[in-house]
């Protein structure tokens, strides 16, 4: 009898760890894939669909097409997890699925309404290209902009893609500039971190800074958000500072899913990992990208990163297939990744780092070029 691998969530780490076990174990063992949205799509894309220079259409796979790669595809939304049985629970009806082994990929879910004046707001006074929705929504909103205050606030960290603000102000610059309205929009970034990019290395993160200068993009560290003035369109930050906005871009706070936060618990509900074999406290039970917290030779874990979520998910696909298969060969994730970070509509820079040295920050940023766009 095959072995019954059952995988929750549908985003890199997720299809990554599926496509790679199918590839290396046989037909007899059952690969399932779990996912509440078949859509599937990288988060970079939704930059260029909040840009309007890429339609949804480009951007997305469907999950259903895995079947035709003998994986079991199921959309339904995991209502619960029981990590000591590997039992999960699906969908309202609560059809139950075992495993024996179980991946958790689940991603990070967006709670804007953890800050002040965003609950039960009827309309939401601000954007966020941090889901592919919400890229698709924002993409409208940026061709009828035409002038003001534009702040993106960054709600704290953890946050997916931690270059991606920064990316997008740059990008946001070009885009004006080409409406031939650059000189009537003012864009700001607010974070409550001291430097842009703190895993970058100092000098690294310095030239960020200098890239934002460079394109009139104000920086402003240190500022934790506190609340948001939904009537006259102010943000709050934690400083006594209060600032008008004509287009508010939000990086909202991230949270484990709430299922993921029934069952494994801890302060901030992220799951536990050894950060060399992914494994959970739980046997045979693993988790990968966003919804795990690997640690670092730093003082901060791994970022959360599609592209770190795909290299876990390799590192545990090829250890549970030679476990599968009964062999010796173990594959440790190394805790490196690269990135591509785009700076203008034809040039991109490489952030790329080894999160696991000594030396910390242990991420460096290349030159941008057109050669790395």
């Amino acid at each position: 009898m095959g072995a019954r691998i059952l995988i929750l969530g549908g985003g890199p780490g997720g299809v990554t760890a599926a496509t790679r076990l199918r590839e290396r174990l046989g037909d007899e063992h059952r690969i399932t894939l779990v996912a509440k949205d078949h859509r599937h799509s990288l988060g970079h894309s939704n930059v260029g669909v909040m840009l309007g220079r890429k339609q949804p259409d480009e951007v997305i796979r469907d999950l259903h097409d895995l079947t035709k790669h003998g994986i079991t595809f199921h959309q339904a939304e995991v209502t619960a997890i029981d990590p000591q049985q590997r039992t999960v629970r699906l969908g309202d009806d609560g059809e139950a699925l075992q495993a024996d082994y179980l991946l958790i990929a689940l991603g990070a879910v967006l709670e804007p309404e953890r800050i002040e004046g965003l609950a039960d707001v009827e309309k939401p006074p601000y954007h966020s290209p941090y889901t592919l929705d919400g890229a698709i929504a924002m993409a409208p909103a940026l061709d009828q902009f035409d002038g003001g205050e534009l702040l993106i606030v960054i709600a704290g960290p953890p946050y997916k893609c931690p270059p991606a603000p920064y990316e997008i102000a740059l990008l946001l610059h070009w885009l004006f500039t080409g409406r031939d309205h650059r000189a009537r929009v003012r864009i700001h970034i607010f974070t409550p971190e001291e430097r842009p990019i703190p895993a970058l290395t100092p000098d690294a993160s310095n030239r960020v800074h200098a890239m934002l200068d460079a394109a009139g993009v104000s920086f402003h560290p240190q500022h934790a958000i506190q609340s948001v003035d939904t009537t006259r369109n102010f943000v709050h930050f934690e400083n006594g500072e209060a600032v008008k906005f004509h287009f508010l871009l939000l990086v909202p706070p991230h949270v484990a899913p709430q299922v993921v936060r029934d069952a494994f618990g801890g302060d901030t509900g992220w799951i536990a990992v050894d950060p060399r074999t992914l494994r959970t406290e739980f046997e045979r039970v693993y988790a990968v990208g966003d919804v795990a917290t690997v640690p670092t030779a730093g003082p901060k874990p791994l970022p959360k990163s599609g592209v770190l979520a795909a290299g876990q998910a390799a590192a545990v696909a090829e250890n549970l297939a030679a476990e599968i298969s009964d062999l010796s060969s173990q594959s440790a994730y190394d805790g490196r990744g690269a990135c591509y970070f785009q700076t203008s509509w034809n040039t991109a820079a490489l952030v790329a780092g080894d999160f696991f040295a000594e030396r910390w920050p242990a991420v460096e940023l290349w030159e941008p070029s057109a050669h790395l766009y």
